[in-house]
């Protein structure tokens, strides 16, 4: 459907009492985000129907997939028994806090010269 027709169906939507129903596609989504925030005086009911095998149950799957692998990842949960800054800087050797608020990190490297880095 041409973006003008679209346009013009979500106003009639929108302004029509009559018009109880509107059916989009995966694909006019934004559409739908219109619906609740533009002008929308109506209340909304979403129904999502998918058909089993389209493509936008394949874009439905992807989406589901993508948010629970951000979850295992970015999820307060996880986060919670993630090291602290400190812990991960510890791995590269002594820390020891500096005048002004930076940390020196003197490196373990036995045998070797110790070159201490400076952060801030």
């Amino acid at each position: 459907m041409p973006i003008p027709v679209r346009n013009e169906n979500i106003t009639q939507f929108r302004q029509d009492p009559n018009i109880k129903i509107m059916i989009a596609s995966l694909r006019t989504g934004g559409a739908l985000c219109r619906l609740f925030r533009i002008g929308q005086k109506r209340e909304v009911q979403f129904v999502k129907l998918v058909a089993v095998g389209t493509i936008d149950d394949k874009l439905l799957a992807m989406q589901e997939d993508k948010s629970r692998k951000i979850q295992e990842v970015i999820s307060p949960e996880v986060l919670a028994g993630r090291d602290t800054d400190k812990q991960l800087l510890e791995w590269f050797g002594e820390i020891q806090q500096v005048e002004g608020g930076g940390i020196k990190i003197i490196p373990r490297q036995p045998g070797k010269k110790q070159t201490p880095i400076m952060v801030d």
